[in-house]
């Protein structure tokens, strides 16, 4: 009983120690879980090279995941702040997005670098 009590009271004060994610990191995460699906999606449906690329949504999503968190990085060093309302415009544009206006380049027009600000 004393070690389970002990092991309570150490929680709750590295809990306490513990600072909360900014909301910017919470965004992000949000906008990155939701892009890598809306991308995924879409480009399995638009793009025959799919298959050999990913193998599968899953892994798409994993892939997706991983360069956007290191492209974040670097714009993290580099003093950039993400911008959450043209998170939102850049995941309705992507929701109904076309297969020809995917090929025509119209994704970085609308999540390239008009999500980040930076000085």
């Amino acid at each position: 009983m004393l070690i389970r009590m002990g092991f309570w009271v150490l929680l709750v004060t590295l809990a306490g120690c513990k600072s909360e994610e900014p909301p910017s990191d919470k965004e992000w995460q949000n906008h990155v879980s939701q892009y890598a699906h809306i991308y995924c999606d879409l480009r399995s449906t638009c793009d025959n090279d799919f298959d050999d690329e990913f193998g599968d949504q899953e892994q798409c999503r994993k892939e997706v995941l991983i360069n956007e968190n290191k492209g974040r990085e670097l714009r993290v060093e580099n003093d950039c702040e993400f911008k959450a309302k043209e998170s939102r415009e850049c995941l309705d544009t992507l929701t109904v997005m076309s297969c020809q206006e995917w090929l025509d380049g119209d994704l970085d027009a609308a999540c390239g670098r008009n999500l980040w600000s930076c000085d």
